[in-house]
């Protein structure tokens, strides 16, 4: 799905050009592995994330903790979640041009 320009990295498998890639992305955000990487892994190619069902309830239990510590809740009730992707950092400053 698209709306203004941005496009679902995960959403219904049928809609997913690109599904096995996706899964094994999903997979290594899920699976075990340092938190650090996983958020790296994730805000690379999302900037928003949307949670519900058994997804939500990791959260909430604390299964998914890197998520919650970098993303920033934007939207909560009991059933979905939407958290933003923290904000850039801006490059250190180089040398101006030569």
């Amino acid at each position: 799905a698209t709306v203004a320009g941005k496009s679902a990295v995960w959403g219904h498998w049928a809609q997913s050009v690109d599904f096995s890639e996706t899964q094994h992305w999903f997979d290594l955000l899920l699976g075990p592995g340092a938190p650090r990487v996983k958020a790296r892994i994730l805000w690379e190619k999302v900037d928003y994330v949307f949670v519900d069902g058994d997804l939500k309830r990791d959260v909430d239990a604390g299964r998914l903790a890197w998520l919650k510590g970098e993303a920033r809740l934007l939207y909560s009730n009991r059933d979905a979640a939407v958290y933003a992707r923290p904000a850039r950092r801006a490059p250190p400053p180089g040398p101006g041009p030569a």
